[in-house]
């Protein structure tokens, strides 16, 4: 997901990423044992703490905002996106289609059930994924309403087929998101920082007007 926010910050996105509780450096424990709700609620915290901070040091507000999630973090988002206002879609990477049943406590249908929002998604993923079989993920993309964008890549990484770790599949990751943001959220572009360019060759120097005070 690292890879994934910093080509978004580049394109001009406003980004925020963050764990969730009892993970890292988030304080806290999880709440996965009595259901992921509370880790939903934490997405829609993490957004209105963003909307607050922008307004605290006078930025305009956000026109939208989005959830992109990797595994785990794509099953608590899709259904996050599709439970709350604050959120206009999201980014499902690699969603964990086979392992629902475990990521929510025994509750995968009805977090299915929240993702399964009319807001833009996308789906990325592996076709050979010990967690999100072929079939399953494409069971779970017929099962979206409009408007949903699905991508698939043969292999992801060796180890466990999950995610995407070359350069290959990275750039297979970032182009179709930003495609999917620039069709859906499109941003302005970076003010140019390119140096100016050279002086040409036999240009003739104009000379300043009006007299110099010496």
């Amino acid at each position: 997901i690292g890879a994934l926010q910093a080509q978004l910050a580049l394109a001009g996105y406003a980004t925020v990423r963050f764990n969730f509780r009892g993970v890292g450096s988030s304080e806290g424990a999880s709440y996965l044992p009595r259901g992921p709700q509370r880790e939903c609620e934490d997405v829609r915290d993490v957004a209105r703490w963003l909307a607050a901070t922008r307004k605290h040091h006078g930025l305009p507000p956000l026109e939208s905002i989005w959830v992109a999630g990797v595994s785990y973090g794509s099953a608590i988002g899709s259904a996050a996106a599709g439970m709350f206002d604050e959120f206009a879609g999201y980014v499902a990477v690699s969603y964990p289609a086979s392992y629902l049943w475990y990521c929510t406590n025994m509750q995968g249908d009805a977090y299915l059930e929240k993702a399964r929002t009319t807001k833009p998604k996308l789906f990325l993923w592996g076709e050979v994924d010990i967690f999100a079989g072929k079939k399953v993920m494409e069971d779970v993309v017929k099962s979206m309403p409009a408007p949903t964008a699905s991508y698939s890549v043969p292999l992801l990484d060796a180890r466990l087929g999950h995610y995407f770790r070359s350069t290959s599949d990275l750039e297979f990751l970032t182009a179709k998101t930003l495609a999917f943001f620039r069709e859906h959220a499109p941003t302005d572009p970076l003010p140019d920082a390119s140096p100016p360019p050279p002086p040409v060759a036999g240009a003739a120097k104009t000379k300043p007007k009006g007299k110099v005070k010496r």
